[in-house]
């Protein structure tokens, strides 16, 4: 008789397998349910405040509660040493603002804010030091959440019937720009479950759908670039397994343009193009004559950009790009230590990861300093967007265990 037939399959009832699951999620530690509640609650609240308290309930007790019992950095880390220090520099910077009273922020805003942003540095990297499975239950939160947002994204677009417009993500993703930039990361993570988890294959590349519809009706010009960009990394490997994957995106895009073509090509022309440099430029020249009056340590987190005189241009009060904004904040200082962040972060990834890993975790570093050309702000704003941008990137590459990726 042969047994693990169907009939001893069905045998099994439904309510162990329920039981099954929940006592697996019961195994997740505190410290993790920690991180995953709020990164994943930004995706599917439908405002921040919503969202911020999820954070405020779950990050800070478990931070507070992981420092209680020993847990400190690992000040041996010199990239986690250096974020740290990015982030305690532009903390710094409220010291010499001087704009608090004009624009309604005061020093207590920007103080708290920056004490969020490190209690979400801490959290992760505590639980992702405590709890092996810690990055790996993120990288799906963030997966599954992206793919929830998207689907409510396109689908309310779809709802408003007008095929020819630009799409508004919801909640989180609100900005088109920075929605886009937290799909090109959440689908780049799509990629490694796809690579290394069977079991989630199916479930995941489901996920992806909406994000690349999303990705797709967005026409923000920044993340299509980062991920050109990513998609030339990780193909000029050794894996043809991912390039025929993306080989098969691209052919199923061009069939989609070419099908709808007559309806969708100037829609699409007008806004990735017709658009212009939608007033970057005077921001940017703008923010430089700023910054060359108070060079060394910036004007502060709360400054503003002086009115600019074009009738064309709407009074943006910040720089829209990463590297001028932390420039114009905090300084020459600040941008150094970004830039040690950046290097140290990349000798760290190249020293625990080889083949096919190295080149995906590079491509989820590259896409904030893509996107952070033309856009990204304040990097101690939180709960905010630039921490699925900026932040957990970083974090993802500074918790990467030594020897732990397979090679590619």
């Amino acid at each position: 008789m042969v047994s693990g037939g169907i009939g001893e399959a069905m045998s099994v009832p439904i309510p162990a397998v329920v039981a099954s699951k929940a006592s697996r999620l019961k195994q997740i530690p505190l410290s993790q349910w920690a991180v995953l509640i709020p990164l994943f609650a930004g995706f599917v609240t439908p405002s921040t405040p919503s969202w911020a308290l999820m954070f405020y309930l779950t990050a800070i007790p478990s931070v507070l509660l992981t420092l209680r019992r020993g847990w400190r950095p690992d000040w041996k880390n010199p990239a986690l040493v250096a974020m740290l220090c990015l982030w305690g520099w532009a903390t710094l910077s409220i010291a010499w603002d001087h704009e608090f009273n004009v624009h309604g922020k005061s020093a207590l805003y920007w103080a708290v804010n920056a004490l969020w942003t490190l209690i979400l540095v801490l959290n992760f990297v505590s639980a992702a030091e405590t709890e092996p499975r810690t990055r790996d239950r993120v990288m799906l939160a963030l997966i599954y959440g992206g793919g929830i947002n998207a689907l409510i994204s396109v689908g309310l677009f779809l709802v408003k019937g007008d095929a020819t417009a630009r799409l508004w993500g919801w909640g989180l993703t609100g900005n088109p720009v920075m929605g886009a930039a937290i799909m090109d990361i959440c689908l780049l993570l799509a990629l490694n479950r796809i690579r290394s988890d069977a079991r989630q294959r199916l479930p995941v590349m489901i996920a992806c759908l909406p994000m690349l519809a999303f990705l797709a009706l967005c026409y923000s010009r920044s993340a299509l670039l980062a991920a050109c960009v990513v998609a030339v990394v990780l193909v000029f490997g050794k894996r043809p397994f991912v390039a025929g994957l993306v080989f098969a995106c691209v052919a199923a895009g061009g069939w989609v343009f070419w099908h709808f073509g007559q309806t969708l090509a100037p829609a699409l022309w007008n806004n990735l193009a017709s658009r212009g440099d939608d007033c970057h430029v005077q921001l940017w020249q703008a923010a430089w004559k700023a910054i060359r009056v108070h060079p060394i340590a910036g004007y502060g987190p709360s400054a503003t950009l002086p009115h600019m005189d074009n009738a064309y241009c709407p009074p943006y009060p910040v720089p829209h790009s990463l590297y001028l904004s932390i420039l114009y904040y905090s300084g020459v200082i600040g941008l150094g230590l970004f830039a040690a962040t950046v290097l140290l972060l990349g000798r760290h990834l190249l020293a625990v990861t080889q083949g096919f890993s190295r080149r995906l975790w590079l491509s989820v570093g590259l896409v904030p300093l893509i996107v952070g050309l033309t856009d990204l702000v304040q990097i101690i704003k939180g709960p905010s967007v630039m921490w699925y941008i900026l932040w957990v990137p970083m974090l993802f590459v500074v918790t990467l265990p030594k020897n732990a990726e397979r090679p590619g």
